[in-house]
């Protein structure tokens, strides 16, 4: 499976974005976080897959205080790194949801 289409929010704007597989040995996790200027709030989520697309792991949670949307994208990618050396996963690529072409490669 090379691509999926991502579902969003607002359909008469949505924007086609697509999933590039990992290498056979490497898993893919992809994470994303919100936040809501109006409360300080946020919210975070990740999905880890192998190469044939199928999820390993995912998570998701809210985030009561946010100082803004950076804040809560790197609080999605740090609970994705934790849930990654939790289940001993050793080689991974770190993407998220809106920059497909800003992935890094780590191996235990």
């Amino acid at each position: 499976m090379e691509s999926r289409p991502k579902e969003e929010a607002n359909k008469s704007s949505r924007i086609p974005e697509t999933w590039t597989q990992p290498p056979r040995d490497i898993l893919k996790v992809n994470c994303d976080g919100a936040f809501f200027a109006e409360t300080k709030t946020g919210s975070w989520g990740f999905v880890i897959r192998g190469h044939n697309g199928h999820a390993v792991v995912a998570g998701s949670g809210s985030l009561r205080a946010v100082h803004n949307a950076d804040c809560a994208e790197a609080q999605a990618c740090i609970v994705a790194l934790q849930a990654t050396s939790s289940h001993g996963m050793g080689k991974i690529i770190l993407g998220n949801w809106l920059n497909e072409h800003d992935e890094c490669t780590f191996a235990r």
